[in-house]
């Protein structure tokens, strides 16, 4: 919640993956679904994800099942965790 420095939009992004992610920060929702819980469109979608990963926010890795892709691995990298 204390990034300041992206659009409102990748922020909501954001926070559904970290609502979806595993012990190890890790969903894989598609973009289908990411724009159906944020209520916009796949496009803008891409937008967030890439200004996520361009600041270092999240990490995008393709995810392939018998040498198709489907939806791609996030990890959240930045948790706004202090120490």
């Amino acid at each position: 919640m204390n990034i300041t420095n992206i659009r409102p939009i990748s922020k909501l992004v954001l926070l559904v993956l970290a609502n979806y992610a595993n012990e190890e920060w890790q969903s894989y929702p598609s973009k289908k679904k990411l724009s159906e819980l944020c209520n916009c469109d796949e496009q803008t979608i891409r937008r967030a994800i890439e200004e996520l990963v361009q600041n270092n926010i999240i990490k995008s890795q393709a995810r392939f099942i018998s040498g198709k892709q489907v939806s791609n691995l996030y990890t959240i990298i930045y948790r706004g965790i202090k120490t």
